[in-house]
């Protein structure tokens, strides 16, 4: 490839790579960390600040991991609990950074890579051109939803959804001819990746796969039948990578889960915060200063542009499987 292709080929990688760091130069340049409009606290300073704190000073102190953690009442499990971030590599970070600086490194560098990996999704997953591929990478980005939570200080989230488009194009790598093992593992491994980020949103990424392996068609309607060993086949690898690599996590998590009182609530104890049919409008209608939880707002243009991929006959089932999906 020549040197002028190369440029025009790298030039979306580093308009999704500066953009985000214009964005929160605030944040990088004076040490200050995310806050949501008249809000006091943020899960950050009283969870994942503390969290971070408490693993530095436990690996400064006593040199090793801290697998219980005195500090709350009686105490509790540390390892176990998927907040505590121990096994998710970029939190690395905490032991050389200043914490401000840290978590602001984390939540910029997750924006780019959100970025750079829903371009890459969007142009060699699903075959778009170089344009759309970057204003649909913008559009994952920087939606409103992911801003409000980066504002709130869901650090687990932001992180764990920067990688969600990179396992969907390793699986549609692993599950379109020609099919590679590689692909399958590689889905698996990244899948594990984020477990350690955020727990949650891994389990939806595990389904999502799912519906890739039963519904994306790769050609002809006769092909699919045919094609359901080969695609169980990648699944199964991408579970023997993810369980290989997730082991560390899951076990200490299940024996934690036996005394965690989540498994209690009652229902409408466990649905409190569930999105309102109201709220539903704000895919058309901006709710500056929202609650973060109720954010649905995608931006009229980007919904402008998705709607015209209904009228692209060509790739009509693809299309209509991204809706029902997303539906």
């Amino acid at each position: 490839m020549s040197r002028p292709a190369t440029l025009g080929a790298l030039w979306p990688v580093a308009v999704l790579i500066v953009s985000p760091l214009l964005l929160f130069s605030p944040l990088l340049l004076t040490g200050a960390l995310p806050f949501p409009p008249s809000s006091p606290y943020t899960d950050l300073l009283i969870t994942h600040w503390p969290n971070a704190f408490f693993v530095r000073e436990s690996l400064a102190r006593y040199g090793q991991v801290p697998l219980w953690r005195p500090l709350i009442m009686s105490g509790g499990p540390f390892v176990g609990n998927p907040l505590s971030g121990l096994f998710y590599p970029p939190h690395w970070l905490w032991l050389i950074l200043p914490l401000n600086l840290a978590f602001s490194l984390l939540f910029v560098g997750h924006v780019c890579l959100g970025g750079v990996n829903m371009y890459a999704l969007a142009r060699k997953g699903y075959g778009l051109r170089s344009f759309p591929a970057l204003v649909a990478a913008l559009t994952w980005a920087f939606t409103p939803k992911l801003i409000a939570h980066l504002g709130a200080g869901h650090v687990g989230l932001v992180e764990a959804l920067a990688w969600l488009p990179l396992v969907i194009l390793c699986t549609l790598r692993a599950l379109s001819p020609p099919r590679s093992h590689g692909h399958a593992l590689l889905a698996g491994a990244v899948l594990a990746v984020q477990f350690f980020a955020d727990v949650r949103i891994a389990f939806y990424t595990a389904m999502v796969m799912g519906l890739y392996a039963l519904c994306w068609a790769a050609g002809s309607w006769r092909e699919v039948w045919p094609a359901v060993w080969n695609r169980g086949r990648a699944l199964c690898l991408a579970l023997v990578a993810f369980g290989g690599l997730a082991a560390m996590q899951i076990f200490p998590l299940l024996e934690l889960m036996r005394y965690s009182g989540r498994g209690s609530l009652a229902l409408a104890e466990a649905g409190r915060y569930s999105l309102p049919w109201r709220y539903l409008l704000g895919l058309f209608l901006a709710d500056r200063g929202g609650f973060h939880e109720w954010m649905t707002y995608l931006g009229i243009l980007p919904l402008l542009l998705a709607s015209l991929a209904l009228f692209a006959r060509s790739r009509w089932r693809q299309t209509g499987f991204l809706v029902a999906l997303a539906l």
